[in-house]
C-alpha cells in the first residue's frame, strides 16, 4: 500500500512539473529541422510509414515529433506547412498524433527577421506582403505557428528545438511554455501598438521594432525566445565536452522530470543522429535540406519504441542507434 502511494505521488509530481504523459506510446518517430525541404521530408515520412506518396497520414496510432525550424533557407515553406498541418488533422482522426515544435526560425519569421528567407519561399506565398500577412497573429498560419509548443515530454523523453540549460530547466516544462507564450504575446502586442500609433511601418523588421527602445522590450536580449542560452538557440549538447555534458545533464533531466532529451538545431554532418551521454541526449538535426546549405545533409529519422532507439533513412533502412 505504501509503495503504491509513493508511486502515485511521484507520478502526480512528474505530471505537475510538465513531465511525460501517462499513457505509453508504442512508436514515436522524430524528424529534425526541415527548412523548407518539402520533398525530402515527404520521402522520409513515406520511408517511416507515416505518410503515403500523396502526403496523407498512414501511421495509424504512431506519434510524429518534428523538432522545429520548418521555415527559412529552403524553397518550399508553403508546402511544408500545408503538409504538416494536414497530417496533424489526419493523424488525430486515426488515433495518432503529429507534434510540431517551435524553432528559432519560426520566431524570426513571425517577428520580421527574414535574413534567411529564400526568394522561392517568399514567392510560394505570393510575395513578401502575403508571407508577412500569413505569419501575422490574426492569420491561420500565424495562429498555428504561435500555438506550437516550445517543449514537450512524452514517455519520459523531452523534445525541444535547441536544448535546455540548467537555468532554464529550473523553470520546468510548464514554466518554459508559459514564459515563451508571454514573450511571444508581448512582442506581437508591442508591434501592433507601434503600427497603430504610426511609430512603426507595417512591414518593418525586428530591428526597427527594437530600435524604438520600448521599455517593455528592454530586457528582450535575455528573453527565452532571443537568448543564445534559451531553448531555441542553445547548442551546448553539441559543443560541450563529454565531462561538461555529463555534469550538467542529470540535473537538467531531473528538473524536467525526464530520462532523456532529444533536440534539433545543431546539424550533424554528414547526416547523422548522434547520441551522447549514454543516449540521455540525442541530436537529431541531419541537415535534410542538403545542397550548399548543408553539404552531406540528408533526411534521417529517429524511431523510439520504448527503450529501443533506431534511425530510419529515406530508403526505409533501420539501424540501431549507437549510444
Amino acid at each position: 500500500m505504501r509503495r503504491g502511494a509513493l508511486a502515485l505521488l511521484f507520478a502526480l509530481a512528474w505530471l505537475a512539473a510538465g513531465g511525460a504523459e501517462a499513457r505509453g506510446r508504442e512508436r514515436i518517430v522524430v524528424v529534425g529541422d526541415v527548412h523548407g525541404a518539402h520533398t525530402p521530408l515527404l520521402e522520409l515520412l513515406q520511408a517511416t510509414g507515416l505518410a503515403d506518396a500523396r502526403g496523407h497520414w498512414s501511421g495509424g496510432r504512431a506519434t510524429l515529433v518534428q523538432l522545429g525550424d520548418i521555415l527559412d533557407r529552403g524553397p518550399a515553406e508553403r508546402a511544408v506547412i500545408d503538409l504538416l498541418r494536414s497530417l496533424q488533422r489526419e493523424a488525430k482522426r486515426a488515433g495518432g498524433e503529429v507534434i510540431v515544435l517551435l524553432g528559432n526560425h519560426e520566431i524570426m519569421s513571425m517577428h520580421g527577421d527574414w535574413r534567411y528567407a529564400s526568394p522561392d519561399a517568399i514567392a510560394g506565398f505570393g510575395g513578401s506582403a502575403a508571407r508577412r500577412a500569413a505569419f501575422s497573429r490574426t492569420a491561420a498560419d500565424g495562429r498555428w505557428l504561435r500555438s506550437l509548443p516550445p517543449i514537450v515530454a512524452l514517455d519520459g523523453i523531452a523534445f525541444v528545438h535547441g536544448g535546455i540549460t540548467p537555468e532554464v530547466a529550473a523553470l520546468g516544462i510548464n514554466g518554459i511554455r508559459k514564459r515563451v507564450r508571454s514573450e511571444l504575446g508581448l512582442m506581437d502586442a508591442e508591434r501592433a501598438k507601434a503600427v497603430r500609433d504610426g511609430s512603426l511601418l507595417a512591414d518593418a523588421n525586428l530591428d526597427a521594432l527594437l530600435a524604438l527602445k520600448l521599455p517593455s522590450l528592454e530586457a528582450y536580449p535575455g528573453w527565452l525566445i532571443a537568448n543564445q542560452q534559451g531553448p531555441f538557440w542553445f547548442r551546448g549538447y553539441a559543443t560541450s565536452s563529454d565531462a561538461e555534458l555529463g555534469a550538467q545533464l542529470p540535473g537538467v533531466l531531473k528538473a524536467l522530470g525526464v530520462k532523456r532529451i532529444v533536440v534539433g538545431h545543431s546539424v550533424q554532418l554528414p547526416a547523422a543522429i548522434l547520441a551522447r551521454a549514454g543516449g540521455r541526449a540525442i541530436l537529431a538535426d541531419t541537415g535534410m535540406l542538403g545542397g550548399s546549405f548543408y553539404p552531406g545533409g540528408a533526411p534521417l529519422a529517429l524511431e523510439i519504441r520504448g527503450e529501443a532507439l533506431a534511425t530510419i533513412d529515406a530508403k526505409g533502412t533501420h539501424k540501431p542507434l549507437a549510444r
